[in-house]
């Protein structure tokens, strides 16, 4: 367990909901190096959980999702080149292990959403939003520059015109900015941000599990350059209709039922 002053990436387990917290609310949760390394570990350890159908990524607190990395140790990372070197690819590795993690991702956001703390957020599958956070990519304001990966992901969300835009400026947008854009999927209001995070969350579980795993790989397929189905993909599609989620998604839609889908994952 690292110190508080430090911070950490907290995990707890809901049902089938694994949440993992960025836990350092005296920065604002501002990202330390530690906390960036721990990241892809937590999350070979929430995947060895077969319960776990969904992961909810957040910050402690409502001040803030994160105010991004540690301010002070970018500066000791130029100190020397191996100190930036491990610090950027610290970062690249968080990112890409949770861009890259095969069970649907939800980025919970509250408060400030700035900086490495967007790179988490953009990094998930989806993002919610209290109605007063807010959001920046602010590389500008410190001479510094997102990865490559980040970069692409502000770009896909919002087009590539609006990504250089929000670069370039380094300003700071409201939640409903930020939804009208693109940048997240909803802003909710801050008084009902709970129930209605909690909402969307469910009706996700409520869905094909294995129709949302199979659509993450063909999302892989298509940033890799996929205008058709590969074989792999093919092959998925095909047996669809012998699983048993067709079958159950097929009667429920007959009877006019809500679907009880028992597929999980392997």
């Amino acid at each position: 367990m690292m110190d508080s002053e430090e911070g950490l990436i907290s995990v707890r387990y809901d049902g089938q909901v694994a949440r993992l917290v960025i836990d350092r609310p005296g920065k604002r949760n501002a990202i330390s190096l530690s906390m960036w390394l721990s990241v892809p570990v937590i999350l070979r350890e929430i995947r060895a959980q077969r319960s776990i159908q969904l992961l909810v990524v957040e910050g402690r607190g409502n001040e803030a999702f994160s105010a991004g990395a540690d301010i002070e140790e970018l500066l000791s990372a130029s100190e020397c080149r191996q100190a930036a070197e491990n610090y950027v690819d610290a970062i690249r590795s968080a990112e890409a292990a949770l861009g890259d993690f095969d069970l649907p991702t939800l980025a919970c956001i509250r408060g400030f959403c700035v900086g490495g703390g967007l790179e988490l957020a953009m990094a998930c599958d989806l993002r919610v939003a209290t109605s007063h956070s807010r959001f920046a990519a602010p590389p500008a304001r410190l001479g510094v520059t997102y990865s490559t990966s980040s970069t692409r992901r502000l770009a896909s969300l919002v087009g590539e015109s609006r990504a250089k835009e929000l670069l370039f400026s380094a300003r700071e947008i409201d939640a409903f900015e930020a939804c009208r854009i693109g940048l997240i999927n909803q802003a909710y209001m801050t008084a009902d941000f709970e129930e209605r995070s909690a909402a969307y969350i469910e009706r996700i579980l409520r869905n094909s599990q294995r129709s949302i795993h199979n659509a993450k790989l063909i999302f892989d397929a298509i940033r890799q350059g996929a205008q058709f189905d590969p074989p792999e993909v093919r092959e998925l599609r095909v047996r669809d209709f012998s699983e048993a989620d067709f079958i159950e998604g097929v009667d429920a839609f007959h009877a006019r039922r809500p679907a009880n889908f028992t597929w999980r994952r392997g």
